[in-house]
């Protein structure tokens, strides 16, 4: 069963890959890492250099998690 949920895990994630999309970053949650809603799933991106209102582009991303750059207009 476990070989099952990782296949469809692992499809889930090919299908729902964020590399290079960009998002405005709302407040942030008590611990102060935002998330971003995306492909059915929900995102966390660790607290940083970042103020709501700022636009990110995804560079990286694991299970749970985002790795974003500011983008300087």
């Amino acid at each position: 069963m476990s070989a099952i949920t990782y296949s469809l895990s692992t499809m889930n994630m090919a299908v729902a890959n964020p590399v290079g999309k960009s998002f405005v970053l709302g407040l942030p949650d008590r611990q102060g890492n935002y998330c971003i809603g995306f492909a059915g799933m929900v995102w966390k991106i660790p607290s940083g250099a970042y103020q709501p209102g700022d636009r990110v582009r995804v560079m990286d991303f694991d299970e749970q998690r985002l790795q974003v750059e500011r983008i300087i207009n």
